[in-house]
């Protein structure tokens, strides 16, 4: 059964069709169900493929696309009625791996004032949690739903999961 991997690609505002138009030359060689959800947000999307995040890393450095400037492995995508029981959790399993996050983005997008307050004060209070730094973790919240991602590629700097 094939895997589908979730990232999500931050791009030069204006230049998605044509970003999204290299990423999938770049991709369909590899994965012919290679497919995109826009996130309703600019410079924002959504690539769904079979491909890992090391393959995409490199097939990135190998095929440089202007106009991409990084690129987050989603680990964990929820409900954000999740949030509580995601938060209270110190290790996320990644394949065989588990990663001691440490949150350092926190990105609300399409929620409300009051639920970012809320969302904002749970963090506060739990932040001990994500003390031990072995990996940067970004949650970010896209209409009602919560992503937990690692960089796997930025234009200025490449890292590799």
């Amino acid at each position: 059964m094939r895997r589908v991997h979730t990232y999500i690609f931050t791009v030069k505002a204006g230049k998605e069709k044509k970003t999204l138009r290299d990423i999938y030359d770049l991709l369909f060689p590899s994965d012919i169900e290679v497919r995109h959800r826009d996130s309703g947000f600019s410079g924002l999307f959504f690539i769904y493929t079979s491909i890992k995040p090391n393959m995409l890393t490199d097939l990135l450095k190998k095929y440089p696309i202007r106009h991409i400037i990084n690129v987050k492995y989603v680990l964990l995508e929820r409900n954000l009625s999740m949030l509580n029981k995601i938060l209270s959790n110190k290790y996320f399993s990644y394949e065989t791996k588990k990663i001691n996050i440490c949150l350092c983005s926190i990105k609300f997008r399409g929620v409300s004032r009051d639920k970012k307050k809320e969302i904002y004060s749970f963090f506060q209070r739990y932040c001990k949690n994500f003390l031990s730094i072995k990996r940067q973790c970004f949650l970010e919240i896209f209409e009602k739903r919560l992503y937990v991602s690692i960089k796997i590629f930025n234009s200025r700097k490449n890292t590799k999961i």
